[in-house]
This record gives C-alpha cells, sequence and structure tokens, in this order.
C-alpha cells in the first residue's frame, strides 16, 4: 500500500511537470509563430518592393526632392514609401498614386480628384 501511494504521488508529480513542460511549449510555439508572421510579412514587403518601378530607378529620387528610401505598404493603385525630404531635411510618407491605362477619361478623373482630396486633409495633418 506505501509502495502505491508512492507511486501514485510520484505520478501525480511527473503529470505537473509534464504540463508545465507543455504550457513553455505552447508560448515558445506562439512566439514564433508570432516571429513567423513578421518575416512573412516582410518577406512579402521586401518582395513588393523589388517589383516596384519607382524604387528600383537608377535615381530613386521623387520629383527632384524625395529621396526614396523603402516600401512601407501597397495597395491597389498606390505605394507608400519611407522617403527622406531632401528640402526641409526630415523623413516623411510619400504616396504615389497609379492610373490604370485602361481606365476611361471619367474614371482617370475621378480618381485623381480623390488623390487631391487625400492630398489635402493629409497635408493638413500636423505631428
Amino acid at each position: 500500500e506505501k509502495e502505491l501511494a508512492l507511486q501514485l504521488e510520484l505520478t501525480k508529480i511527473q503529470v505537473e511537470a509534464c504540463k508545465r513542460t507543455r504550457e513553455e511549449l505552447d508560448q515558445e510555439q506562439a512566439r514564433l509563430d508570432g516571429e513567423k508572421a513578421l518575416h512573412v510579412k516582410e518577406l512579402r514587403r521586401i518582395q513588393h518592393e523589388q517589383a516596384s518601378r519607382y524604387l528600383n530607378q537608377d535615381e530613386p529620387v521623387l520629383n527632384g526632392r524625395y529621396l526614396l528610401m523603402k516600401l512601407l505598404g501597397k495597395g491597389g493603385f498606390s505605394e507608400v514609401y519611407k522617403a527622406y525630404d531632401l528640402d526641409q531635411h526630415c523623413y516623411v510618407a510619400c504616396k504615389i498614386h497609379q492610373l490604370d491605362a485602361h481606365w476611361d477619361e471619367r474614371k482617370q478623373s475621378d480618381y485623381a480628384k480623390h488623390a487631391v482630396r487625400e492630398y489635402n486633409i493629409q497635408k493638413s495633418l500636423t505631428h
């Protein structure tokens, strides 16, 4: 009976140790999954950056003023870059809009108006 009680106690201790190990492994898995997601996101960003028609120019200066440094994001018809403003000597975000050549004049005009409206809103921001 003493031997059985001792075996039961040892089994309980081993089960608790296994539970702790499982919790630690679950936490490590969650941490690694988070790191993996960040790496996948960065890999996609780099692929978009390499495919960009703006950043891969011989002279990555936009309008003679903005030194394009890093693609921050890409949407359907625009790309956003971290850039350095050579006139103001500060970092800025530059959003470059691309018109689809297949759009008719009206759609291109509407999109241009939308881009100008967005520009005016963002120009008024201070931070």
